[in-house]
């Protein structure tokens, strides 16, 4: 299930918050003063964000051990 992540900087702390597409509607309507950060052209310490926000769409994942081999083979 996809899930929509708002990073936010409050207090000079940096937040993430998960939400449902629909709970994430929700909350945007329910905020009438938020920014948005756009594009990639932005300054990646939140402490500079103001009340801006960023929304990345997208689905938690797990890195899993892999077991690789190597064998020599000769003639």
């Amino acid at each position: 299930m996809e899930k929509y992540f708002v990073i936010r900087n409050s207090c000079g702390d940096t937040h993430i918050d998960v939400y449902t597409k629909e709970k994430l509607i929700k909350m945007l309507n329910e905020l009438s003063s938020l920014h948005y950060i756009d594009d990639f052209d932005f300054d990646s310490d939140t402490n500079y964000w103001g009340d801006s926000i960023m929304i990345i769409k997208g689905k938690l994942v797990s890195p899993s051990p892999v077991q690789v081999v190597t064998t020599y083979e000769v003639e």
